[in-house]
């Protein structure tokens, strides 16, 4: 049997659930319960929904640590490696994973340091 198609109020619920609303917050804005919000949650097609909004909210709204991975790649105007950006990203992440407590070691930036940077 072919589950019914989404209602309105269903794509609204999925679009509050990605977007970062919780259960109740999402039920109360569709003028539903949450009990109603975790049937639909059980569904394949609104669950895709709801996955499809969180993606696009990532997209959107990107995190410190999306940006510093970008980083790793920058580059200036001319083409060159913007390394002064690649290191400082680097560093971030390695701090963030717990890899290196504290700065990077000095040596590190005269290698990697372009002085036109």
């Amino acid at each position: 049997m072919t589950p019914k198609p989404l209602t309105p109020e269903q794509h609204q619920a999925a679009a509050l659930l990605g977007a970062g609303y919780d259960q109740g917050q999402a039920a109360a804005e569709v003028k539903t319960t949450t009990t109603s919000i975790r049937r639909w949650l059980k569904r394949d097609d609104f669950a895709a929904l709801v996955k499809e909004a969180r993606e696009k909210a990532l997209d959107e709204n990107p995190t410190a640590r999306s940006v510093c991975e970008q980083a790793l790649t920058a580059t200036m105007r001319d083409g060159r490696p913007a390394w002064n950006t690649r290191l400082s990203a680097a560093k971030l992440l390695l701090q963030e994973s717990g890899a290196v407590p504290g700065d990077t070691p000095p040596r590190a930036e005269r290698i990697f340091m372009d002085p036109e940077d």
